[in-house]
């Protein structure tokens, strides 16, 4: 019997391995051998999202490289070993996502977690608004979000996350509508996106960016905040500033005189640094979110 339970303990684990690409289990087959995780070549490719070509007796991945010999796959330039199973050819999963750039991790016993190179959003310059603006709606600057949603907190603080360069790994850099349900959930939210969010329960998705962050409720707070290099989600009532809707939030992104400047992922204000006479956004602020590590005192107005 002891004997019976060893092999099948030595036999579990095998059983149990798993490819996921992201958060989602691969489609492609996992082939075990001697602890190692191998995938088909091709399938394992198409999934990563990899342009595979034959080159000479082997194949090749990026750049051109011929010939590649015979049970090898160059990937950038690498060239890996591959074996057979079936007719056709297999690939160590872990060391051909790491050759693409990707990264690999571990998440449970059994499961190995593949992250390809994600699609890159244009470059982010803390100081230009305009770089990491998000609206929460379809628009030039989110073309795959819904049409119509309840996600301004969750795109604001979407827009700081970006700003200091806080984004899961599992979501790519230029999926918003991802992000703004990755920030719903963490904040304990199980509703869809139609329904408003608790704007003080986005400290909960912050910490979990790790992005410092402090709830306050005196808005002559603000200022001090912004001088200190953070980023501030505020928020209130629209009626207080004289627009149709309801509850809002949007991220202060600077100061310039007696005018704040906001980015509005509800495009009431449609250009990313849009100015609000400090009076007026007096009026609106029921609460704000530092967000982002203070940097001691600085220019708190992002250039023209």
């Amino acid at each position: 019997m002891k004997a019976l339970l060893l092999t099948l303990l030595l036999i579990l684990p095998a059983l149990g391995e798993e490819v996921r690409i992201r958060r989602d289990p691969a489609q492609s087959r996992v082939v075990v051998r001697d602890g190692v995780i191998f995938c088909p070549l091709q399938s394992l490719s198409q999934e990563l999202g990899t342009d595979l070509r034959a080159a000479g007796e082997g194949y090749c991945v990026g750049d051109f490289v011929a010939p590649v010999p015979a049970f090898k796959v160059s990937v950038n330039g690498k060239l890996l070993d591959l074996q057979e199973e079936g007719g056709e050819p297999i690939v160590n999963a872990e060391e051909f996502c790491k050759a693409l750039g990707g990264r690999v991790t571990q998440p449970e016993r059994g499961v190995l977690g593949l992250y390809p190179p994600l699609a890159k959003a244009g470059p982010v310059n803390r100081n230009d608004p305009a770089s990491f603006f998000i609206s929460q709606s379809r628009s030039s600057s989110n073309p795959t979000g819904s049409i119509d949603n309840s996600n301004c907190g969750p795109a604001s603080l979407a827009m700081a996350a970006r700003a200091f360069g806080k984004w899961p790994l599992e979501i790519a850099e230029n999926d918003y509508p991802s992000m703004m349900t990755w920030i719903r959930r963490a904040m304990g939210h199980k509703t869809d996106e139609m329904q408003g969010t608790n704007t003080p329960w986005l400290t909960k998705a912050a910490d979990k960016l790790g992005l410092p962050n402090q709830l306050f409720l005196k808005f002559d707070e603000l200022p001090g905040h912004l001088a200190r290099g953070q980023l501030v989600v505020i928020a209130g009532y629209m009626k207080d500033l004289n627009m149709p809707g309801d509850s809002h939030a949007m991220l202060v992104v600077g100061q310039r005189g007696d005018d704040f400047l906001v980015n509005d992922p509800g495009l009431f204000y449609k250009l990313p640094a849009s100015p609000i006479h400090s009076a007026d956004l007096k009026r609106f602020f029921v609460c704000g979110i530092a967000v982002g590590p203070p940097e001691g005192p600085k220019r708190s107005v992002p250039p023209l």
